[in-house]
């Protein structure tokens, strides 16, 4: 069996299955914290793009994304109009780096690093799977790849801190356990929440 086939579509939508998640997690829960987080993606999406026409603007050779011929197909195959990609920047990294950097950060100053561990594995693994596969098809030059991971997972941190000093914990993920409360599945229908 060629997994390669599985790997490109499964990298190609990973950003929608990110953002799917979150919306919907959202509307099932009754609270806007998935519309805070798209918006706030979308933010860091907009400006990626602003950042990489702007390099483009004053480093000719930025515009010229190298990709081989025989990868073009491979590269660009979600793209919007006549083929051309959006972005000079890999959106993919840049998003999987935005929510990797706004969840992370809010993990680590609710104290509740030890408690998601297989989540900031999980995406650890992911990210770097996607920049080795951007890589390796010569998809994304490494600037190219770096500048995506810096600008997303910063955007995402400050836009995590942000959420954080509004003092609306209802904005955040991961805060709905206060204090040292920790909840635990008892049995295979009830919950339990000890302080």
């Amino acid at each position: 069996m060629n997994l390669l086939p599985l790997l490109y579509v499964g990298f190609r939508l990973t950003p929608f299955i990110i953002v799917s998640f979150f919306v919907f997690s959202s509307l099932l829960s009754s609270d806007i914290r998935g519309i805070v987080f798209l918006g706030f993606l979308l933010l860091n999406c907009l400006f990626t793009v602003m950042l990489g026409n702007i390099i483009g603007y004053f480093v000719d050779s930025f515009n010229d994304d190298g990709i081989p011929v025989d990868k073009a197909a491979v590269c660009n195959a979600l793209t919007i109009g006549d083929g051309e990609r959006i972005s000079l920047i890999p959106l993919n990294i840049n998003i999987v780096s935005f929510t990797y950097g706004y969840l992370v950060y809010l993990v680590g100053t609710t104290d509740r690093v030890f408690a998601n561990i297989p989540m900031i594995v999980f995406f650890a693994i992911l990210l770097f799977s996607m920049i080795v596969w951007e890589l390796m098809n010569s998809c994304a030059s490494l600037i190219r790849v770096v500048i995506a991971i810096v600008t997303g997972a910063g955007f995402g941190v400050l836009f995590s801190d942000s959420v954080i000093k509004m003092n609306i914990p209802e904005l955040q993920f991961f805060t709905r356990i206060t204090g040292d409360e920790l909840c635990s599945l008892p049995s295979d229908s009830v919950f339990q929440c000890t302080a």
